[in-house]
């Protein structure tokens, strides 16, 4: 079944090279304008900042609240994760 999708993102990927091409667009200019570098490194750090702010450090701050009680056991001075 896995198989399956493989192949079939595959065609997909094929029909949208096909119809880019089509439209005389050329994704290597597309891909190498200093825009599109500054709008994915932008968006990049959107995502990451969102993750640490939203999601990680609220996380830590749960499990330290917890004494290191939890599920994943934190040094109290550092943060680091014990083994």
């Amino acid at each position: 079944m896995r198989q399956r999708g493989i192949i079939q993102l595959v065609i997909l990927i094929l029909i949208a090279i096909i119809l880019v091409s089509y439209f005389g667009i050329d994704l290597q200019n597309a891909f190498t304008t200093p825009l599109l570098k500054k709008n994915l490194w932008f968006t990049w750090e959107l995502i990451k900042d969102g993750f640490i702010n939203y999601v990680y450090n609220p996380l830590m701050h749960l499990i330290q609240r917890d004494g290191g009680n939890s599920l994943v056991p934190l040094d109290s001075t550092t943060g680091i994760i014990n083994e």
